[in-house]
């Protein structure tokens, strides 16, 4: 090991090695050729199936609960896969290095960054009963990720980086099952725009500036459709419903 966090090149060799012998899959030559060509495939089908989600999920996310549900599935599976096949599939891989043994890389990275884009469709009135549950999804996640990781003291910068993905993950998925699956009669308020203005990005996106509308929090600004921007100008009013959340975190929409 070069500098006591990644493996070098002889020990990641070493490792390959190992797993190609390993008796859990096969007693000779042929069958563990057999199970290598299975982990190869595997990880295909995951990194095919977690494409497939992520664009699913980003550009055309309907039904939006199955869009959403098929994404945040992906990384779980990709653990399971990984945990099946111990040591013949990586979390993550160099261009240059293991060329021979698949990575399931795709199926992490691309879900949690999809999860945390879908996390934005949701205006959160606070944050204070939002860490809790996002911490607790983060540790959860991370320790499935631990645990289906070979060798997880010599892949300490891979399983962190993975980890840092799967924040996304966890922000995704709690803002989704708060939100979305939240069944609670909504507080109607009145809020006055402040301001009104367009961003021309890579997509146009419609933004009000809303005056504080709830005691103790402060103004707001939130993207809205084009027909809600069309309809609301500078200094007039417009309906707020402020909803508790499944997971008692306040969120709230503009009509």
């Amino acid at each position: 090991m070069s500098d006591g966090t990644e493996p070098d090149a002889s020990e990641r060799n070493g490792d390959q090695l190992e797993a190609e012998q390993d008796t859990r899959f096969g007693f000779t030559e042929l069958e563990r050729a057999g199970a290598r060509e299975r982990a190869r495939k595997a990880a295909q089908a995951m990194t095919l199936l977690s494409f497939a989600a992520t664009g699913w999920c980003l550009f055309y996310p309907h039904p939006y609960g199955w869009a959403v549900g098929a994404t945040a599935l992906c990384p779980l599976l990709a653990f399971a896969v990984t945990r099946r096949f111990s040591g013949l599939i990586l979390l993550d891989q160099k261009p240059h290095e293991d060329k021979q043994r698949p990575t399931a890389a795709a199926a992490i990275w691309l879900p949690s960054c999809a999860l945390a884009m879908r996390g934005m469709d949701f205006d959160l009135l606070h944050w204070s009963n939002f860490w809790a549950p996002w911490l607790l999804a983060s540790a959860a996640v991370t320790v499935m990720l631990v645990f289906s990781t070979p060798h997880p003291r010599a892949q300490k910068a891979t399983i962190a980086g993975a980890a840092i993905a799967l924040l996304g993950w966890a922000f995704g998925v709690v803002v989704h099952v708060n939100c979305f699956y939240d069944g609670s009669i909504p507080r109607l308020h009145e809020a006055t725009v402040a301001d009104a203005h367009v961003v021309h990005d890579k997509r146009t996106t419609y933004h009000l500036q809303l005056r504080p509308f709830v005691d103790g929090i402060g103004s707001k600004e939130v993207r809205v459709p084009r027909p809600v921007y069309e309809r609301h100008p500078k200094g007039s009013t417009v309906e707020v419903r402020v909803f508790q959340g499944s997971l008692h975190i306040p969120w709230f929409y503009v009509r």
